[in-house]
C-alpha cells in the first residue's frame, strides 16, 4: 500500500526521535501562546508543522498532546487552543513535516496504520514505514567557523548543542575547506567539556566529504569543534531513534 499517513498518528506511534527541534515550555505559556525556554528558532517559519506537548503538560493525567504551530517567532510558538496552558518545564516535541509518504507491508492480522486503512499483504509480511531521518542541526554552507569553537552553539542553525530525545545515535556529514581534525564532545553544556577526535584523531582532507556515526542517549549533550580555523563546506547533523 502507497499512501499518505497523517503525522500526528506516526508521532504518537513511533516515538519522539523523529522530532526536528526538541524544547522545554517558558514561563508565561498560555492555551494558545508556548514559550520555548531553551531554543531559539531564528528566522525558520514552522506554521503548518506540529509541536508535541509531553505527557501531564496540560494537566496530572493528560496525554501527550500534538497541536499545529500557526506562527511562530524566535521563542515563542503559537497554537490553536489547548485544553490548559503548558507547564512551565514541560517537554515539547518540534516536528518539521506535516505528512509522511509510507510504503506499508502489512499481516494478515493488521487492519490499520496510522488510521488508514490497509489491504493485507501476505502472512509473513510485517509493518514497515520508511521515512527520513531527522535533521536535527546543521551549521549553513560556507560558513567561516574559528578553531576550538562550538560549532553548533556557535554557528548552528538553533545556536544551541544539541541534546538527544532519547538513545539513537547520530550521523554527521562533515567537508572543510582546509584539513583539520574535527571532535565531538558530549557533555558540551559543561564548566570543561570533552571532546574526542572522530576519525581516529587524523585530519580531514580538505574539500572531501565525511560521514561518522556516533551513539548516543538523553543523558549526552553534543558539539562539535575543529582544530583550525576553515570553511564548512558541509556540517549537517542527522538524529535517528532507537539505532
Amino acid at each position: 500500500m502507497s499512501g499518505t499517513i497523517g503525522i500526528a498518528d506516526l508521532i504518537r506511534a513511533l516515538g519522539r526521535g523523529r522530532a526536528t527541534f526538541v524544547a522545554h515550555v517558558g514561563a508565561g505559556s498560555t492555551t494558545t501562546s508556548i514559550p520555548l525556554a531553551d531554543l531559539n528558532l531564528g528566522s525558520a517559519n514552522l506554521a503548518g508543522n506540529l509541536a508535541l506537548l509531553d505527557a501531564g503538560a496540560l494537566g496530572s493525567g493528560s496525554q501527550p498532546t500534538v497541536a499545529t504551530i500557526s506562527s511562530n517567532t524566535a521563542t515563542v510558538l503559537t497554537v490553536p487552543a489547548l485544553s490548559a496552558a503548558p507547564a512551565e518545564g514541560s517537554a515539547v516535541w518540534i516536528f518539521a513535516v506535516a505528512t509522511i509518504q509510507a510504503q506499508v507491508t502489512v499481516s494478515e492480522n493488521v487492519a490499520t496504520w496510522g488510521g488508514q486503512p490497509v489491504a493485507p499483504a501476505d502472512a509473513s509480511g510485517a509493518p514497515k514505514v520508511q521515512f527520513p531521518t531527522s535533521l536535527a542541526n546543521f551549521v549553513a554552507q560556507g560558513t567561516a567557523v574559528s578553531a576550538t569553537t562550538p560549532l553548533l552553539a556557535t554557528y548552528g542553525n538553533t545556536k544551541a548543542h544539541f541534546t538527544p530525545a532519547g538513545t539513537g545515535r547520530i550521523r554527521v556529514a562533515v567537508a572543510l575547506s582546509a584539513a583539520a581534525v574535527v571532535s565531538v564532545s558530549r557533555n558540551a553544556g559543561a564548566g570543561t567539556p570533552i571532546y574526542n577526535a572522530l576519525n581516529s584523531g587524523g585530519a580531514l582532507a580538505a574539500g572531501a566529504e565525511y560521514a561518522f556515526d556516533v551513539p548516543v542517549d538523553a543523558t549526552d549533550t553534543i558539539d562539535f569543534e575543529v582544530s583550525a580555523a576553515v570553511t564548512l563546506n558541509v556540517f549537517k547533523v542527522y538524529f535517528t531513534y532507537g539505532a
